[in-house]
């Protein structure tokens, strides 16, 4: 049998087949020049493969499960005031991000809220949590009025409430998984 048929009887890879020969698990192969080859044909021993597929049926490797880093304090019981005191701040929290995101206008001039005059691209990104390609692309059209410096754009916090007033953004739709036609 040849090695790739060996590892396949065995269901290990050719690389481990070799590593069993060289640790002693396995016999070492035969080599075999039958008439018209070139190499060597690598023949192993389907006998010793059997023996050692049936030795390693029952063999179950047991790992030990790491503790926790620090195992007292994952023991410590939540107050249960404190759960609750969390959980409404969250849900505070989350309903504001929901309500500010579905506006999409600023509550505050982005000039106060900044304290700059202009912001960078990055910046108008981290502000307006448009997509960068959306700001670019208004830039492109003259929709969003901004100055070219060196690599990047500076945009005015005045021209960037304007078009955060004017422009309505809708993210796009979750994309939903296809399933295969039925034929």
């Amino acid at each position: 049998m040849n090695k790739t048929d060996a590892a396949k009887f065995l269901g290990i890879s050719p690389r481990t087949l070799i590593r069993l020969v060289n640790k002693g698990e396995l016999a070492k192969p035969t080599y075999n020049n039958p008439l018209g080859a070139t190499a060597p044909v690598v023949d192993y021993d389907k006998k010793d493969l059997e023996r050692y597929k049936k030795q390693t049926a029952n063999r179950t490797v047991e790992r030990p499960t790491p503790a926790p880093a620090n195992a007292t304090a994952m023991q410590a019981a939540p107050n249960e005031a404190a759960l609750a005191l969390f959980t409404e701040m969250l849900s505070q929290t989350v309903t504001r991000a929901i309500e500010a995101a579905q506006s999409r206008a600023p509550v505050v001039s982005t000039a106060t809220l900044t304290g700059q005059a202009a912001l960078s691209l990055d910046q108008a990104v981290a502000v307006t949590h448009y997509p960068k390609t959306i700001l670019r692309r208004a830039i492109n059209a003259g929709t969003l009025k901004a100055n070219k410096f060196g690599n990047g754009y500076n945009i005015r916090c005045a021209e960037l409430d304007t078009f955060i007033s004017t422009y309505k953004y809708e993210a796009p739709p979750a994309k939903t998984t296809r399933t295969k036609k039925q034929k």
